[in-house]
């Protein structure tokens, strides 16, 4: 038995195989009927979309999943801020993808609001893309790199998701930081197990770009 966690760039169907588990009888949950939205500023739960926020999976509903997976298999599937959380309590982690066109064309058909608006839409297209363009060589320069930086070893999906992530994030809102900074985004990320390691990485390449 096991608890099996499925991510992918929001409209590649994780909703749709959720509901096909279930149709077969099998214990499938969607991460978004359950996450909720976490202020990046005050860390707190809030209940709007009025300020920048983390979509966050419930480590009480985390806990509960994991308990369930000890008697049968538990699907979870969904897009999450706090992905290392969930990852980690998973015994097997599973990435969708599917090709751009039908992305897009999922994207509009869908009921769900995120990914409608033009904002939206191009950060899908671009994490999309990256996704395509991170190849196995790069994925293992990573995992050696991240072993040497923060002395674990980490398989080569989650190389590949967090390399993806890293790569957008960089592209997309790239700027220095100062050290305040730095201290800032680690404390409102310590809900992630590597937050620290991950905001020094960021921070040391961008002071290494800095000095270019």
């Amino acid at each position: 038995m096991a608890l099996y966690f499925i991510s992918g760039v929001p409209g590649t169907g994780k909703t749709t195989l959720v509901q096909e588990l279930r149709k077969h009888g099998e214990e499938a949950h969607d991460a978004d009927d359950e996450c909720v939205r976490v202020s990046q500023t005050t860390g707190k739960v809030i209940d709007h979309e009025r300020e920048p926020f983390n979509w966050i999976y419930p480590k009480e509903s985390l806990n509960n999943l994991k308990s369930l997976s000890k008697n049968k298999n538990v699907f979870l599937a969904g897009s999450v801020d706090n992905f290392q959380d969930v990852y980690s309590a998973s015994d097997e982690y599973i990435w969708m993808d599917i090709p751009l066109d039908l992305l897009i064309n999922r994207l509009d058909s869908r009921s769900k609001k995120y990914g409608k608006s033009k904002k939206e839409r191009q950060y899908l297209i671009n994490l999309h893309k990256e996704m395509e363009t991170v190849i196995g060589k790069d994925v293992k320069d990573f995992q050696k790199l991240y072993k040497l930086k923060f002395g674990k070893e980490i398989d080569a999906q989650t190389a590949r998701h967090k390399l993806t992530m890293l790569v957008l994030q960089m592209k997309t809102v790239y700027q220095p930081i100062t050290k305040e900074q730095l201290e800032e985004l680690t404390r409102r990320d310590a809900m992630k197990a590597d937050a620290e390691a991950l905001a020094r990485l960021i921070y040391d390449i961008y002071k290494d770009k800095k000095q270019e």
